[in-house]
């Protein structure tokens, strides 16, 4: 009886407030007379193709959400509810506008149905635009929700998409970080792309946001913000290549390196690498002796590493950066013709680094490889090497 009480006073305040035409009070009536959730449907749906109810249609949607969110506390059944919140939203969204964006916030909290809490969260997302209050709840839900992931507690994945799709739409710079942290916690590679791929839609100064976090964010927060920058379509060549520079520096500087900057030293190597940023000259040499290092404490675990440190080298080196692997590739030599053994994997990319660096000073080197028993693909590079040296 109370709740009967309350749909009747529910329909009269929005008669009342709302209802500024005859035909919203007459699908408004309709709705509250019908008997059953399907019915209502039914009317939800006619309403879409109503072009008599011009803007007031907003308001008959936010009705039946109103009334969804009622309903959804004392039912079992949520097949047609179902039904009423998604044509309700498809309204909404066709107006493009929503009276109190609130409600669809209360309503996706309270709806226990995770693919209709997604499209509650996504229509909230566009419709909310410039709310403060919308945005920075959406933002601390999601904080709550990474917070929850991070103690290895069980999340719906769906909702998290949703929120992060709301967000993007939303478009409001408040939201980085948490989007960042999405990036660190470790969570599905497609929900860390869809992460990234929101932070390089949204229009705010994504360089400048991730600079601050590469220079000032603890060593996962750096990492992952580097992780954005390689997965950014919307960064330029010159910020891609001032942030990896940024990056590789200041993990080449820092005093106790853990596992976040070691991989975030080794995705800036990947990156200024394609990019052939020359500016990195000094650092690539840096690097390279720090993996050398390390491939001489364990060969077979760093190999693969020194390689890449030789190609980043022979990417955006200078003649100090041929003098660095001329004078590997003299090593090798020797030991060569001392003992016959030679890694080709290494032997083969340091005289192909040398080759596009092209400068004169690693002739004798590379004169020398090409006379050796080598394979025949080393030598073959050597002599190619020595044909693009500048004189």
């Amino acid at each position: 009886m109370c709740k009967k009480i309350c749909i009747i006073l529910m329909i009269f305040i929005a008669v009342a407030v709302f209802g500024d035409t005859e035909v919203l009070q007459a699908y408004l009536q309709d709705f509250y007379e019908m008997e059953g959730n399907a019915g209502k449907v039914n009317i939800l749906r006619r309403s879409l193709s109503d072009s008599t109810l011009n803007e007031s249609a907003a308001e008959l949607y936010e009705y039946a959400l109103q009334y969804a969110l009622e309903d959804c506390i004392n039912t079992d059944n949520y097949y047609d509810l179902n039904n009423i919140i998604l044509t309700s939203l498809n309204g909404l969204r066709r107006t493009d506008s929503i009276e109190n964006p609130g409600l669809l916030w209360e309503l996706f909290l309270e709806y226990p149905v995770p693919e209709i809490k997604a499209e509650i969260i996504i229509t909230l997302g566009r419709l909310g635009k410039g709310n403060k209050e919308i945005i920075e709840e959406i933002n601390e839900y999601l904080k709550d929700i990474n917070s929850i992931f991070y103690l290895g507690e069980t999340i719906d994945y769906i909702t998290v998409s949703a929120v992060i799709t709301a967000l993007m739409e939303l478009d409001d710079s408040s939201s980085y970080p948490v989007l960042l942290d999405v990036l660190r916690a470790g969570y599905p590679e497609v929900l860390a792309s869809e992460a990234s791929g929101a932070l390089d839609l949204m229009s705010r100064d994504l360089y400048q946001f991730l600079w601050e976090v590469i220079k000032e964010g603890l060593p996962q927060d750096k990492s992952a913000a580097f992780r954005a920058v390689i997965n950014s379509g919307r960064l330029s060549i010159a910020e891609r290549g001032e942030l990896a520079e940024l990056a590789l520096r200041l993990s080449l500087e820092a005093e106790n390196e853990n596992v976040f900057l070691t991989t975030l030293r080794y995705d800036a190597v990947t990156e200024l690498t394609a990019l052939g940023w020359t500016r990195a000259n000094a650092l690539a040499i840096r690097h390279f002796y720090i993996t050398l290092a390390d491939f001489h404490r364990d060969s077979v675990f760093y190999r693969r590493r020194f390689i890449e440190a030789i190609d980043f080298l022979g990417a955006v080196g200078n003649s100090e950066a041929a003098l660095v692997l001329g004078l590997q590739l003299g090593l090798i030599n020797d030991r060569k013709e001392r003992t016959g053994y030679f890694d080709s994997g290494i032997t083969l990319a340091i005289v192909q680094a040398l080759g596009r660096i092209g400068d004169s000073a690693a002739f004798n080197n590379l004169l020398r490889a090409s006379a050796l028993s080598y394979n025949e693909n080393i030598t073959s590079a050597a002599r190619e090497a020595m044909d693009r040296l500048k004189w």
